[in-house]
């Protein structure tokens, strides 16, 4: 509370200075005040107009107050206003979309922030799920084929979990590829403590009909 109201009388005295603006927000947040947070960053957009950084930072508040629409509001002139740094807005306003069930939105929004960053492998596989829930298995399929060529050869566990998890979220005609069995082994052999890790290659061998050892693992 000190240090808010310390910084209440700096940008009394300097109105104009954003810095401390956002920094107060962040004070409000970490108090549980974000009303006052979404001020703050009212004020930023008041003043400067177009603020990515102040309209993301909202949408965040709104979308943990589950105020959706203004949070997908934000979130969309943020894309409108920076489309080539828009991946983050992208990624969250399709979560959004996700969690209230607007698969085909979920599935738009999460194609352009791969576009943008492609080496995130969590958002592949975000995409892939929206994709499953869709009903778009032919497109799912083509989407896990495209992320075996884009990070097939990883020798990071994680990458590899979630690669070889993607793949085998739903049944693959003939049996699961070479491929992701072979990155759910990397990803059990290099982080066999972490449990998403093993989970993965449970998931191989429960795909490839090994009950017993699927179990065991």
């Amino acid at each position: 509370p000190a240090a808010a109201d310390e910084l209440t009388a700096l940008i009394a005295l300097q109105p104009s200075d954003t810095d401390a603006i956002y920094l107060r927000a962040s004070i409000f947040l970490a108090m549980n005040q974000p009303d006052r947070a979404i001020a703050d960053y009212a004020t930023i957009l008041k003043q400067k107009p177009g603020q990515v950084n102040a309209l993301a930072l909202r949408a965040e508040v709104y979308e943990r107050l589950k105020q959706w629409n203004h949070a997908l509001a934000d979130y969309g002139e943020g894309i409108r206003l920076a489309p080539k740094e828009a991946a983050w807005c992208h990624h969250a306003r399709g979560h959004i979309h996700g969690v209230l069930g607007h698969w085909q939105q979920a599935q738009a929004d999460m194609i352009e922030a791969v576009r943008l960053r492609p080496g995130d492998a969590q958002w592949w596989m975000e995409l892939a799920a929206y994709r499953l829930r869709a009903g778009d298995t032919v497109n799912y399929r083509g989407l896990c084929d495209e992320m075996l060529k884009q990070f097939g050869q990883t020798n990071d566990p994680i990458i590899a979990h979630r690669v070889a998890l993607c793949c085998m979220l739903s049944p693959a005609p003939g049996g699961p590829p070479a491929a992701p069995l072979q990155l759910a082994a990397v990803s059990a052999s290099r982080a066999a403590n972490n449990p998403w890790c093993v989970l993965t290659h449970g998931a191989a061998l429960y795909r490839t009909e090994q009950f017993g050892l699927a179990v065991v693992e």
